[in-house]
């Protein structure tokens, strides 16, 4: 079937008389009969058609107002959000820090040891490193103390 083409004045007299008809409570049937009545030839689906394009092409713009946000205003406030929240989980998360000292048999290593205790470190093992044998016949094994303590990933 050939398309047809309407002026614009006849083109305008189908889609009053159709929009009447349906603003009428009429089913497309009845405002295919006004439309025909305003020399339209088609039929009701193409009607129908001719009537979306029109409201889509006859639409009103979209309404924007200052309370609208725009985008960089979203995303600041999204950003400030995620920094938020990341610095709370950081707070919260904890690391352990290592600290080893390395002290021999000849040595009284309690001193150093409790005074590591007082500051936090906590004794997690002790790796013997080495055994040397002195010329008087005395063994000296040199002891390797290593030490964690908690701290916070954020300062």
């Amino acid at each position: 079937m050939a398309r047809v083409t309407y002026s614009a004045e006849t083109k305008t007299g189908i889609l009053e008389a159709t929009r009447q008809a349906r603003e009428a409570g009429k089913p497309w049937a009845e405002a295919l009969d006004a439309a025909k009545a305003a020399g339209y030839s088609g039929n009701i689906k193409s009607l129908y058609q001719l009537m979306l394009r029109d409201e889509v092409k006859n639409a009103p713009e979209p309404l924007v107002t200052s309370q609208t946000p725009s985008i960089s205003t979203v995303a600041s406030a999204l950003e400030k959000e995620v920094v938020s929240r990341v610095t709370s989980a950081l707070k919260q998360a904890s690391a352990y820090e290592y600290k080893a000292v390395t002290l021999t048999t000849q040595e009284s290593p309690d001193a150093q040891l409790n005074s590591l205790g007082i500051e936090g470190w906590r004794l997690v093992a002790t790796v013997p490193v080495s055994t040397v044998l002195l010329e008087d016949g005395a063994q000296v094994t040199r002891i390797q103390y290593v030490f964690r303590r908690e701290t916070s990933l954020v300062k």
